[in-house]
């Protein structure tokens, strides 16, 4: 325990919980030695479970600022190791991080960018979903004038960050008490124009295509059964124009780009 104990370091001297020995002991006892060495020279400033909607629990373990692009390199095999000793349990990184307030008016004292709350905020945001990168941000402000924040991952880390995406959500309200849904964002194609001869026989399926080209492709389009005069050019990508007609099957009017879907 005394050697375990070196693996948590709390702030003015407090003695940690009994979770956080149990925290440092699971560190200290890994049993990857190719891990294990590269843990020698770090610790982590306290740790705490959460519960998570189902029944889940999650184990956020706080790391100091300064060693967290340490943590980082070894972060999927260290979430791995720890998942694997937490059985059931999500575990989520996050470095320790301080927001100063603004200083007062006319002070010569200037507060650093990194310890603002949007900045930290934002620090916090990126730590509770690495190894995935953040590619974008939607907030939507309702009538009532709640806010709704979406933000969409790199599907790269899917694998790795999928089966968590309520736990980030939990733990970040958490944390921050901010309400966000994770998403990954799936590539528009455009709109799609079929044919409007067939629009009896296929109109009722549309979505039914849609869903169907997602799952062979991988890519979001919309059918529309609208016809254009002027439209005489197509767009081809053989393997997926085959597909599309497939999951139609009727004939591809015109294929629009992803822009022309707003104008019309």
């Amino acid at each position: 325990m005394y050697t375990a104990r070196k693996k948590i370091q709390k702030e003015k001297g407090l003695e940690p919980s009994e979770f956080e020995d149990s925290v440092a002991q699971k560190l200290e006892e890994n049993g990857n030695q190719e891990l294990k060495s590269e843990l020698k020279d770090l610790y982590i400033n306290n740790a705490v479970q959460m519960d998570i909607a189902g029944n889940r629990k999650a184990v956020v373990i706080h790391v100091p600022y300064r060693l967290r692009k340490a943590f980082k390199k070894i972060h999927v095999r260290l979430v791995r190791e720890l998942e694997k000793k937490f059985s059931g349990k999500d575990v989520v990184i996050v470095a320790t991080r301080r927001i100063v307030r603004p200083p007062k008016k006319g002070s010569a004292v200037q507060r650093p960018r990194t310890r603002t709350l949007t900045a930290v905020h934002d620090g916090i945001l990126e730590d509770v979903v690495y190894p995935a990168e953040i590619v974008g941000k939607r907030i939507r402000y309702r009538l009532d004038g709640a806010k709704v924040i979406k933000i969409f991952l790199d599907p790269k880390e899917r694998n790795n960050t999928e089966y968590k995406l309520e736990t980030f959500s939990a733990v970040y309200r958490r944390l921050c008490g901010k309400d966000v849904a994770f998403e990954y964002p799936i590539p528009l194609l455009g709109t799609i124009f079929l044919d409007p001869k067939e629009r009896n026989n296929t109109e009722y399926k549309l979505e039914t295509f849609s869903a169907v080209y997602r799952r062979l492709c991988g890519k979001d389009v919309a059918f529309e059964t609208k016809f254009i005069a002027f439209l005489k050019s197509f767009t081809h990508q053989s393997l997926h124009d085959s597909n599309l007609e497939t999951a139609g099957c009727m004939k591809l009017v015109w294929k629009a780009p992803a822009t022309a879907r707003r104008t019309w």
